[in-house]
């Protein structure tokens, strides 16, 4: 079936007219497209789009699959972790919603290990998020953690921990905004692992994990 093709003389528009004779849609010499009426008149359409309240605008995800191993007894305080950290640019006022999967390890002596998130904006210093614990005393403020001592200490070299923590941040900014997951140590000595056990064994019965932090961008 061949094409069916309307078109003007040069320098005219294509004009298509309801049953009183009116324009009812107007292409122009350039492309441009008009409607009549106002029910069902589209407008001028540009590349610009605003989303409702609660969209999701933007998701930016950084997998981590490798392992990372941190001795207690070299290193002490907080730690980045390689292929844990994603950037993302929000349009003002616009918030982030931030989940971070870290799966840990530990070594099989008693032992802690805690997790942060801190976000840097326009390449700024990094900052603590305000998502974490609230406490004024000597506790830490993290986001999550665990604690292992007593008797089973042992075994928690055969386990893989997950470290989870979901929260919406708002930055009010339209600069770039890095976030970048840290891990900590709790005893002098220990051993703490990312994505793997502290017994890592070459067997089926030892696993390996996989650790990710996604960033979302909210309408708002």
């Amino acid at each position: 079936m061949a094409n069916l093709i309307i078109k003007p003389t040069s320098g005219g528009s294509l004009i298509l007219q309801d049953e009183g004779g009116d324009a009812a849609v107007t292409v122009g010499t350039t492309g441009s497209t008009t409607l009549a009426g106002t029910a069902n008149n589209l407008g001028t359409i540009s590349s610009a789009t605003t989303f409702p309240a609660g969209h999701i605008v933007k998701t930016v995800v950084a997998h981590k699959t490798d392992t990372t191993d941190i001795n207690g007894a070299t290193a002490t305080g907080w730690f980045d972790i390689s292929g844990m950290s994603a950037s993302i640019t929000p349009a003002n006022g616009n918030k982030i919603l931030v989940n971070v999967d870290l799966k840990v390890g530990a070594g099989n002596h008693q032992q802690g290990i805690l997790m942060k998130v801190l976000r840097s904006i326009g390449g700024a210093s990094y900052a603590e998020i305000d998502y974490r614990g609230n406490t004024s005393d000597s506790r830490s403020r993290v986001i999550a953690g665990f604690e292992e001592s007593g008797q089973h200490a042992t075994d928690i070299s055969y386990i893989i921990y997950p470290l989870n923590g979901q929260f919406l941040d708002s930055p009010s900014t339209a600069s770039a905004i890095t976030y970048k997951v840290q891990f900590r140590i709790e005893h002098s000595g220990s051993y703490g692992f990312v994505n793997r056990t502290g017994n890592d064994a070459n067997n089926a019965n030892i696993p390996r994990g996989a650790s990710s932090i996604t960033l979302q961008e909210i309408q708002q």
